[in-house]
């Protein structure tokens, strides 16, 4: 066979399309030719399709693809568990060691918001104290709480809960919401002790509006052993304020007077802590009338909000006084200012003896507890 025509039989010879004896005789020339056994190397061996031809197609397996698809959903679905579970610890790393310590707690962030959590409800909300807290760190932040209620006798009436959330820019109520910290409670009428049954207790708001009195005369007014007590004094700081005759506003701050210094320290070493925690804590009816001590402990807390303007601007729509803490916080650090309310709990003949020594202009029932008059 001629070598031009050989080299053009090899594409039938590969594909086995050629008459056998064609297919012969391209064989024996590729015995002898170097250059057409070099092309035939450079392609793939002979398809046999003349082997197939004619049989039936093999059926799939149905079982055995059942399988693979299951094999291979359990595979996707592992995947994606072993990327997230891989992907939050790699979070949960990063906000430990870097996001937390860098940018949440700059300057100490942390604790001055856990201080305010647990400083501003006790401001605005007359006989408020802090019963217990709650820290959780969240990836990107933390969300800080504490327990608020108010003293009734010996016992205490639960007012809610106040949420707030420190985040990498700012300082806000749970979920970025304002903070509204002031906790109403269940009531507040007049105080009228002859319609009360005897043995009661009541928890009353003692207010000065027209003539304030001071803070030792205040301190006069609690009694040694009659069973009665002041437990939150409020302040007037007007005078710290620009005056605006177009809005006129009459703004006090107050805190109680529970000893809430120790407490304090203790709990917000735990709220600025990593675990999530919490804790309770309780007032002794003993702790004495503290009016200076609450007049020392609004000068901290507003040293506080002065501290971190961020803090401030969240706690503004609470009052013009913790929207202007700043100022309020200068002028309170060289000026003693007037009491313009208390707040009394103890049996209703007792606490009814005190309003009456008081020359209060108003006297309001916020709580009473016919039941428990002994705590």
């Amino acid at each position: 066979m001629e070598h031009h025509i050989a080299r053009d039989l090899l594409e039938g010879y590969v594909e086995d399309t050629l008459e056998s004896d064609t297919r012969a005789e391209l064989e024996e020339h590729l015995t002898g030719c170097t250059e057409c056994r070099s092309i035939l190397e450079g392609v793939e061996a002979p398809v046999h399709l003349g082997n197939t031809i004619g049989q039936p197609t093999q059926a799939w397996d149905e079982k055995q693809l059942r399988k693979t698809i299951r094999r291979t959903l359990f595979r996707l679905v592992f995947d994606a568990i072993s990327i997230w579970i891989i992907g939050a610890i790699a979070l949960t790393i990063l906000s430990a060691y870097a996001i937390q310590p860098l940018v949440v707690n700059r300057g100490d962030r942390v604790r001055s918001a856990a201080i305010a959590t647990w400083d501003l409800p006790v401001l605005v909300t007359p006989g408020a104290r802090v019963s217990g807290w709650l820290n959780n760190p969240t990836p990107f932040g933390r969300d800080l709480s504490v327990d608020l209620v108010r003293p009734i006798g010996d016992a205490t009436r639960p007012l809610g809960t106040f949420d707030t959330h420190l985040g990498l820019i700012k300082f806000s109520g749970k979920h970025g919401s304002p903070l509204f910290p002031h906790f109403g409670g269940d009531g507040s009428r007049p105080f009228t002790p002859e319609r009360l049954p005897v043995d009661t207790v009541v928890t009353v708001q003692l207010q000065w509006w027209e003539d304030s009195i001071s803070i030792a005369d205040a301190e006069s007014l609690q009694p040694a052993k009659d069973g009665a007590r002041i437990v939150w004094v409020g302040f007037d700081v007007t005078p710290a304020l620009p005056s605006d005759p177009l809005h006129p506003s009459f703004e006090v701050l107050g805190y109680g007077t529970c000893g809430e210094p120790t407490i304090l320290d203790s709990a917000v070493g735990s709220m600025t802590s990593g675990g999530g925690g919490g804790s309770r804590f309780g007032c002794p009816s003993t702790s004495g009338n503290g009016v200076a001590s609450a007049l020392q402990q609004v000068r901290r807390a507003l040293d506080n909000l002065a501290s971190h303007p961020e803090l401030m601007k969240a706690a503004g729509p609470a009052s013009v006084a913790l929207r202007n803490a700043d100022t309020v916080a200068a002028w309170l650090a060289g000026n003693d200012p007037a009491v313009v309310s208390l707040v009394i709990t103890g049996p209703t003949e007792n606490v009814a003896k005190i309003m009456e020594a008081s020359g209060a202009d108003a006297a309001i029932q916020l709580d009473v507890d016919f039941w428990n008059w002994e705590g």
